[in-house]
C-alpha cells in the first residue's frame, strides 16, 4: 500500500511542475488547472504517512502539498495598498470558449458589468462579428485571430499604448496567445509567453 501511494506522491509532483515547462509542449499546462485537486490529494496521503509514521514520506508530502497549494492559496492573499488605491479600474477575464453558442450571455454580462477592459480568449471570426454592437463603448481594442477560434481580444474605453500579444508556439494550430499593454491588464490563457507581437491600438 505504501509503495503505491509512493508512485502516487511522484505522479503528483510531476504534475506539479509540469506547467513550468508548458512553453516546451502546450498540454504540459492542464494540471495547473488542477493544483487545488491536486494538493488535497496530496494533504490527504501526507495525513496516512503521519499514521503510518512514514516520516521521510510525510517530508516529501509536506513539501509537495505546499508546492500544489501556494499558488491557490495567493489568489486569497489581498493585494498591497499603492499610491494609486484610490483609483478603482474593473476588468473583466472571460474565456468565452470557440465552441460555445452563448452569445446573448456574454453581450449581457459585459453590458450589465460594463467593465473598464475586458480580456476575452478563444474568440474567433463570429464572436468578433457578435461583439460589433460593444464598438461604441470598447473603441479601444486589440484583437488577434487565429485559426479554430484560438484568439484574444482586449477590449477597452481606455486607450491601449504598446498592446503586444505574445505567440510562443507560432504554426500550430491549438495554441493560445496574450495580450499585454501598459494598463497591466492581461488576457490569456498560458502562465507564462515569449515571443511578443506588436499591435497598434484597434488592430489585430
Amino acid at each position: 500500500m505504501r509503495f503505491a501511494l509512493s508512485g502516487v506522491m511522484v505522479v503528483l509532483a510531476v504534475a506539479a511542475i509540469a506547467p513550468r515547462f508548458a512553453d516546451s509542449y502546450w498540454r504540459l499546462e492542464f494540471p495547473g488547472h488542477l493544483r487545488a485537486h491536486l494538493a488535497i490529494g496530496a494533504l490527504l496521503m501526507t495525513i496516512l504517512f503521519v499514521a503510518w509514521q512514514a516520516w521521510r514520506h510525510v517530508g516529501l508530502g509536506v513539501a509537495l502539498t505546499a508546492l500544489l497549494a501556494a499558488p491557490v492559496l495567493a489568489l486569497w492573499v489581498p493585494p498591497s495598498p499603492t499610491d494609486h488605491a484610490d483609483v478603482a479600474l474593473r476588468v473583466l477575464s472571460l474565456n468565452v470558449s470557440f465552441y460555445s453558442r452563448n452569445y446573448g450571455d456574454v453581450l449581457e454580462l459585459i453590458d450589465r458589468l460594463r467593465p473598464d477592459v475586458a480580456g476575452l480568449v478563444e474568440v474567433n471570426t463570429q464572436w468578433i462579428e457578435v461583439l460589433a454592437p460593444l464598438d461604441d463603448v470598447y473603441v479601444h481594442r486589440a484583437v488577434y485571430l487565429r485559426r479554430r477560434g484560438s484568439g484574444v481580444a482586449l477590449l477597452s474605453q481606455i486607450p491601449l499604448e504598446d498592446a503586444e500579444v505574445f505567440d510562443a508556439f507560432r504554426g500550430l494550430a491549438n495554441t493560445m496567445p496574450s495580450v499585454r499593454c501598459v494598463l497591466g491588464s492581461i488576457a490569456s490563457h498560458w502562465p507564462r509567453l515569449t515571443r511578443p507581437t506588436r499591435l497598434r491600438d484597434g488592430h489585430g
